[in-house]
């Protein structure tokens, strides 16, 4: 009887250390969430410091839930964690811009090729198309554009039928996301307007499953935006 004792109470011992652990996983997830969403919408700007203690305050959770959260974010690549100074909004250098926006000319073109190649056949191309279509009007906020242009550039990822190829371009792209879409806009009013004008070109070369072209606008409006962020101010990126 012990022994069945003692085993009960070690297996719910364990039990409630894995509801522990799960909770404190959900937890980690939001918070990462949420300060990486500020980031990327620019209400935290590159450089700025991410003090634990006014984070903790902020969201209600402890400081290893926050210091967890960093951790994975500078994993990301869009957080640093600073020996003696602790974590800053990372800001990316011109170089690495360049080079992430390099790869991901190649990895979108191959997205958009697939997605032409495996148009016809897909059972989804419904629910894919009105993701590849516009869908805020002219009286917009620079955050609802920015969510439709993640949109788009998922929904050709989706359609290509190759799973990893959306988490790649992720990886690529998450960081230079802090300064895109946001920056580029106040550059040139004109942006959102070329910008959807090359979307609706490409989504028509894969509509029409005319992969060669479908390829060929992709990375054509990829190498735009990466030309575009290199004329942006110096005081916009790391030192090289």
């Amino acid at each position: 009887m012990a022994g069945a004792k003692t085993k009960s109470a070690t297996g719910g011992a364990a039990k409630a250390a894995t509801a522990d652990g799960q909770v404190r996983g959900s937890t980690v997830t939001k918070v990462r969430e949420t300060i990486r969403e500020a980031i990327l919408a620019g209400h935290l700007a590159p450089g700025q410091r991410l003090v634990e203690a006014f984070l903790t305050e902020r969201f209600g959770v402890s400081r290893p839930s926050v210091r967890a959260a960093l951790s994975r974010l500078a994993v990301e690549g869009i957080v640093e964690l600073v020996p003696n100074r602790g974590a800053i909004v990372r800001r990316l250098r011109r170089k690495e811009i360049f080079d992430r926006y390099q790869i991901r000319e190649q990895l979108e073109g191959l997205a958009a090729a697939l997605a032409a190649e495996h148009w016809q056949s897909n059972p989804r191309k419904i629910e894919l198309l009105a993701a590849l279509r516009p869908s805020t009007g002219p009286n917009f906020q620079v955050e609802e554009r920015r969510a439709e242009n993640l949109r788009f550039h998922e929904a050709v990822a989706e359609a290509s039928g190759n799973t990893q190829l959306w988490d790649a371009i992720k990886r690529v792209s998450l960081p230079t996301e802090m300064v895109a879409l946001r920056k580029l806009h106040d550059a040139d009013p004109d942006y959102w307007d070329l910008a959807r004008a090359e979307h609706g070109s490409i989504t028509a070369a894969i509509v029409a499953g005319n992969a060669d072209l479908a390829a060929a606008q992709m990375r054509s409006h990829v190498r735009r935006v990466r030309e575009d962020f290199m004329k942006l101010p110096p005081s916009l990126f790391g030192i090289d």
